[in-house]
């Protein structure tokens, strides 16, 4: 296909990642509005997050199980597309399941408010960075640490196993064993959080996952994501709650997420190849950024959603 194949695997990455845009951030504030009033709003609200894990769980196994069964050559040629023609049922069900899904008391009172008002509509994403540009750029920061630690162990642990010696296949289930056993662990941080509240949870988490090894951080880094979702979306009132959370969380993902992994490389190369105080301390970094951030924020384990 030449030029055409990059081009439109280009595009295809940028409206996945608009929709991945708009699906976290919607998730994450339907599961929490609709529980609102809740003491226990942060364990609704953890649950897409245990989708996360469920997910990175079936696509590292679906790819163990093919490399067991297919050579290099069946699998780098047509049998790799297997597992994305098969999620095309999983996005069947996710389709059904939003068609049967209605929006929260909360937007509906604030769109009656606003209709009530006769007040002139405006992009929320101008809202966000004229009314609230230091609580984004707090919620960037709480994300890039825990995103950059989560990405280079999935990309980059599975590739450097193998480059020591692991067959592909077992690093591949090792990667998926470690996420399933991670899916408890979101629900029980978050309900922890509405005894201590979301900044200690947090800045714990964080920092546990800057100092642990790759063997130990990802229960670290599971206990953030537990509390992140129902952080980040109550950092911002209800006007512009869904596009600061969304925009936090996207960019922040693509600081920590895009650049991770190559930096990830590039120290291991510069050093040789084997695991190293330079890349430890590299994603030590990207979480004292989000310890930092956490400690600048407001404890929100008590907002009113319905706050503007």
């Amino acid at each position: 296909m030449g030029i055409v194949a990059p081009i439109l695997l280009t595009l295809l990455r940028l409206l996945q990642g608009l929709a991945g845009g708009g699906e976290w951030g919607g998730a994450v504030l339907m599961s929490l509005q609709h529980y609102s009033s809740s003491r226990w709003r942060a364990v609704p609200a953890s649950v897409p997050q245990i989708g996360v894990g469920l997910g990175i769980a079936l696509a590292t196994a679906s790819f163990a199980a093919l490399t067991g069964y297919f050579d290099d050559a069946a699998l780098f040629g047509w049998a790799r597309r297997i597992p994305f023609l098969a999620s095309s049922v999983l996005v069947g069900v996710a389709i059904w399941i939003r068609l049967g899904i209605d929006e929260s008391p909360i937007f509906k009172a604030a769109q009656e408010k606003r209709r009530q008002a006769k007040e002139k509509e405006r992009l929320p994403i101008i809202e966000v960075f004229r009314k609230h540009p230091g609580t984004l750029a707090i919620g960037i920061l709480l994300v890039i640490g825990p995103y950059t630690a989560k990405t280079i162990l999935n990309s980059f642990g599975p590739a450097y196993a193998v480059e020591v010696g692991f067959s592909r296949s077992t690093a591949l289930s090792v990667a998926s064993a470690t996420a399933l056993l991670s899916l408890p662990i979101p629900p029980l941080a978050a309900t922890w959080s509405e005894s201590i509240g979301r900044k200690k949870v947090y800045i714990l988490g964080a920092a546990l996952t800057g100092i642990a090894s790759f063997v130990t951080f990802w229960l670290a880094n599971t206990g953030v994501y537990g509390v992140q979702s129902s952080f980040l979306a109550e950092l911002f009132g209800a006007k512009t709650q869904y596009t600061g959370t969304s925009f936090a969380y996207q960019v922040g993902g693509v600081v920590g997420g895009g650049f991770g992994p190559a930096i990830a490389a590039s120290l291991l190369a510069f050093s040789g190849g084997a695991p190293n105080n330079l890349l430890f301390g590299f994603m030590a970094l990207c979480c004292v950024a989000s310890v930092v951030a956490a400690v600048l924020a407001k404890e929100t384990r008590r907002r009113d959603l319905t706050e503007e």
